[in-house]
């Protein structure tokens, strides 16, 4: 089944399914067989003929989507400002980044000739305002990932009643599978 024989029957493309004869499929026919053993304990030759995905969710991911949640229901102002915070980051990281690059280019753009990159007045004014950018961009950076770091520092408080009830899901969880 899952090295996928299929044959022409006819103008149509038929498999044997459990040996009781050919069932008609279409030529973009695709298996899709879920368990819900955590590990399913498969012959080598039938993870080399397929894909096999573990959806299996880890303690330590259900603890952070667990202090998440609780967070967002005891605190919903931490989590909604660190969420924030986070993007600002990003978004703060992602514009300095650029903006540098744009700097690099202006001086790989510059003359190629001896002298002509200090002679430029207009270059190096352009420069001086973009490298004052940066800083002050920078500053500001430090400043989103400082907070971020303090929310995040206040949100760890939570941290023991999200391992709690991650503890209660890995019980429950290996409890249905016994």
């Amino acid at each position: 089944l899952a090295e996928a024989r299929r044959h022409r029957s006819g103008r149509r493309w038929a498999m044997c399914f459990g040996g009781r004869g050919d069932v008609e499929v279409s030529d973009r026919f695709r298996l899709v067989l879920t368990t819900d053993i955590p590990a399913p304990d498969l012959a080598p030759s039938a993870h080399a003929a397929c894909n096999v995905v573990c959806f299996h969710a880890e303690r330590e991911g259900v603890e952070e989507r667990l202090l998440e949640a609780v967070v967002r229901h005891e605190a919903p102002m931490i989590e909604k400002q660190r969420v924030n915070a986070h993007l600002t980051h990003m978004t703060l990281s992602h514009k300095l980044e650029d903006m540098r690059r744009a700097m690099l280019r202006r001086l790989e753009g510059a003359g190629s000739g001896e002298g002509e990159i200090t002679e430029d007045a207009g270059l190096i004014q352009t420069l001086e305002a973009e490298r004052v950018s940066c800083g002050e961009l920078e500053e500001r950076v430090q400043s989103v990932a400082s907070d971020l770091a303090g929310l995040t520092q206040r949100r760890e408080t939570f941290r023991a009643v999200a391992a709690r009830g991650s503890l209660v899901f890995e019980v429950a969880r290996r409890l249905r599978h016994t």
